[in-house]
């Protein structure tokens, strides 16, 4: 949570500001079924900004996707950077052998 914490306190509040609109106001599904690179979709399980729903309507519209969930909230790449880093490792690995 520390280093999320020193995260969050780098971004300007004009940045951060203009991320949640984009979000509030963006609908950006209708794009998801275009994306046809693998992806990898990684969501903490205590995150209490982006719903579980969320996640898994990013994995059904995905194609090629693969979710994973993580013990973590919205940061989790800082709250839980060895797990997530091992399962983007992980992740890449996998798809670079099946080229």
């Amino acid at each position: 949570m520390e280093l999320l914490g020193k995260a969050f306190e780098r971004v300007p509040t004009r940045i951060m500001k203009k991320r949640l609109q984009s979000v509030i106001h963006e609908d950006s599904r209708s794009f998801l079924p275009r994306i046809n690179a693998p992806t990898l979709i990684l969501q903490g399980r205590h995150d209490y900004l982006v719903s579980k729903t969320a996640g898994s309507t990013l994995a059904r519209m995905i194609k090629d996707s693969t979710s994973q969930m993580l013990d973590g909230g919205h940061g989790l790449l800082q709250e839980s950077p060895e797990a997530a880093a091992n399962f983007i490792i992980q992740f890449i690995e996998n798809h670079h052998h099946q080229r």
